[in-house]
């Protein structure tokens, strides 16, 4: 009898325990997928820049790490931009997004004569967590010495545009598709436009791609994109040992509810409609946006397209570190077309 009940009470605890565990478990994944969603989309603490200057942006990157090894030469370029853009006149510009914030911009005009008919204008889209000024100097400038001229935009959530959160490409490209009708109206129609994306800024230009798009807009430049925030999430959950933790679904689960998109929203998608001629580009070390995604974009795009390599480049390095090869391979892609 005391056997039986001895046993009956070890399974009593046993359960109990597993339950714990269960209910432990859990916490320990909702509370890590709120730090990591507040990692990913929410807008970083006083970041708001209220400012219409251009020269007065965020300097972007912390210290190298083993997923951004390039940093320091980043912020090298964010600083000579600083300077080379003082006194250079421009037009400042805003647009309300798709869900109602400010989104603020700014139109360079070349620093070379342009055909004023038809002109021929650059639209940058910047990574995550940095703005436009910062990203669009690390791809360069070269545009303004090339007769284009250049709207360099902030993404919502970020600079000197509003909202709490971030889009992730996804409402970022409801919103440049505001931008790119804007410049579109701005020249009746009579000028070709060009897209530069960085990162998350080339997915949202992948996303852009499936649009109903004006003729004007004749190609895109994609370096270094990823398919999706889902594909990029469970590569750095991977990369970083959190596979174990339901982490990336609960980050899933609260953009949905929070910020009222979709992280499973593709590029693959996207560019089986894709209307324009993309160029990708991606460093071969990047190991914060694998290579694979750019091969797996580039393999889905059904226009014109073209796929450049640059040899021992980390993410978003190529350009700082092929100044002269990546300037000839973007204008020869757009002169192409």
């Amino acid at each position: 009898m005391i056997n039986m009940f001895l046993m009956a009470l070890g399974i009593k605890i046993t359960i109990f325990v597993l339950l714990g565990l269960v209910l432990l478990y859990a916490v320990i994944c909702i509370i890590v997928g709120i730090a990591f969603f507040n990692i990913m989309l929410r807008r970083e603490k006083d970041s708001y820049n209220e400012s219409t200057d251009p020269v007065e942006f965020k300097i972007v990157g912390a210290e190298a790490s083993d997923l951004l090894p390039d940093v320091k030469k980043l912020k090298e370029q964010q600083y000579k931009t600083k300077e080379l853009m003082k006194g250079r006149s421009y037009t400042y510009l805003e647009q309300t997004s798709a869900r109602g914030y400010k989104l603020a911009g700014w139109y360079f005009k070349s620093s070379k004569p342009n055909n004023t008919e038809c002109p021929k204008v650059v639209i940058f889209s910047h990574g995550w967590k940095s703005n436009g000024m910062a990203d669009a100097s690390c791809v360069g400038y070269f545009y303004l010495d090339s007769s284009y001229d250049i709207l360099i935009v902030d993404h919502q959530g970020n600079g000197h545009s509003e909202s709490k959160y971030l889009g992730f490409g996804v409402e970022d490209a409801k919103n440049m598709l505001k931008w790119v009708n804007e410049v579109d109206k701005m020249h009746n129609g009579k000028c070709e436009i060009y897209l530069h994306g960085v990162s998350m800024g080339a997915n949202t230009l992948m996303l852009l791609n499936g649009m109903d798009l004006p003729a004007s807009v004749k190609g895109i430049v994609a370096d270094c994109g990823y398919t999706s925030g889902w594909d990029e999430m469970s590569y750095l959950v991977k990369v970083r040992h959190l596979g174990f933790l339901f982490t990336k679904q609960i980050i899933w689960a609260l953009c949905k509810m929070v910020c009222h998109f979709d992280l499973r929203t593709s590029s693959l998608e996207s560019l089986k409609h894709a209307k324009v001629p993309v160029l990708f580009i991606h460093g071969d070390k990047d190991n914060f946006v694998p290579p694979y995604h750019s091969k797996q974009n580039y393999d889905a795009c059904s226009t014109k397209k073209e796929l450049k390599w640059f040899s021992g480049c980390y993410h978003a390095g190529c350009f700082v570190n092929n100044q002269e090869e990546y300037e000839k391979t973007v204008l020869d892609f757009f002169a192409s077309l």
